[in-house]
């Protein structure tokens, strides 16, 4: 009777450990919030972004078609302005702070979630950048003779090939505000919301001065996209307290299990050390099993991927799809070791401490006196 109660423990014990540990290496695994964000550094969304901003600014200042003016900005200053305002490093600190904002939310009851980004440093860095920039341009033409002025005043166009002496550099950009990166910070708002951007109502809390730059296009509010995106996380939320609530109580159950094989089988070390042993080196051998059948569905699908799309695909999209694919098998995998290795470990110690413990009898009972 002791020895079935005892294979009913060592069978759900297994069985358990293995269910849960599936579990924990999945939610550990997939769930990583900070591998998400480590991913998105690597992905080039950021570089992206550069080049976005970029394109946009170039294409704003060519808007006032003043080609031919010193004070234009080139390409490498506008790409130097907005890294040395908005540098890398910048925007790794905001997806850190927005990994740890959705980590608190995740473990809060708060309804909705938004991430605000504080940029009124930076554009005020940028606005800095671009002034001084603008006066140095400035100070390095010569002042205007009295022909030139007189020419400029009769054609009515500048050329912005000398400097009326003791004009300022807003009078000298003019009223239309030629100097669109200088305008462009002062419509910058303090902060960005990721509600605003979703639910398109960002533009909002730009201040676009009118006449200053050409319009810019609001687009149409949508809340709904927004709303979905919380109820998303919302039920994100929900598996992670289901999740964390299952691995007290699982956790709880699997130590009473093993303290109940420890409390049957104490009175005995050979017993002890023969069903803890069994216990822990059977479970080892299911997640080698499971690293094994992991091992093997990544080779799987990874040549079913291949094969099912079609020569269209771009290869790097097929790449991009691989490389996916690969961290994620390669994650869980990493995963499965420690669950592998430490049971397997401890169970063969225990056999090998069952083996010594015979030897020292048989060799006792040989030389104990007759």
């Amino acid at each position: 009777m002791r020895k079935f109660f005892l294979f009913l423990l060592l069978t759900s014990f297994i069985l358990l450990t293995t269910a849960g540990g599936v579990l924990i290496i999945l939610k550990n695994s997939l769930l990583d919030l900070q591998y998400y964000a480590d991913e998105f550094r690597n992905s080039g969304i950021i570089e992206l972004g550069y080049e976005e901003a970029f394109t946009a600014l170039k294409q704003e200042q060519e808007e006032f078609k003043l080609e031919d003016s010193p004070l234009l900005f080139s390409n490498d200053e506008i790409e130097s302005l907005v890294y040395e305002a908005f540098p890398t490093s910048w925007f790794y600190d905001q997806i850190d702070r927005a990994v740890s904002d959705l980590s608190s939310w995740l473990d809060s009851d708060e309804p909705e979630f938004d991430i605000v980004v504080d940029i009124s440093s930076q554009r005020d860095t940028f606005a800095e950048l671009v002034k001084s920039t603008l006066e140095r341009k400035q100070a390095a033409l010569p002042f205007c003779t009295m022909s030139e002025l007189i020419r400029m005043q009769e054609t009515g166009k500048v050329t912005f090939d000398c400097v009326p002496e003791g004009m300022s550099l807003e009078q000298f950009l003019g009223p239309e505000g030629y100097g669109f990166l200088d305008n462009f910070t002062q419509v910058l708002p303090d902060k960005i919301s990721l509600k605003k951007i979703i639910d398109g109502t960002i533009m909002e809390d730009f201040n676009v001065p009118e006449g200053k730059i050409p319009e810019v296009k609001t687009g149409s509010s949508d809340t709904k996209a927004y709303q979905e995106l919380v109820t998303g996380l919302q039920d994100v939320r929900s598996v992670y307290g289901y999740v964390s609530v299952g691995e007290r109580i699982w956790l709880i159950i699997v130590i009473g299990l093993l303290s109940l094989m420890l409390a049957i089988t104490l009175h005995s070390l050979p017993s002890l050390l023969r069903w803890i042993g069994t216990s822990l080196f059977l479970l080892g051998l299911n997640f080698l099993g499971m690293r094994l059948a992991l091992q093997w569905l990544h080779t799987t699908v990874s040549d079913t991927l291949i094969q099912e799309l079609t020569s269209d695909t771009p290869t790097e999209v097929l790449e991009y799809l691989i490389t996916i694919i690969n961290t994620i098998f390669n994650r869980v995998e990493q995963a499965t070791q420690p669950w592998m290795l430490i049971p397997l470990l401890i169970g063969a110690s225990c056999y090998a401490g069952l083996i010594l413990y015979w030897i020292i009898r048989k060799y006792q009972a040989a030389h104990q006196p007759v």
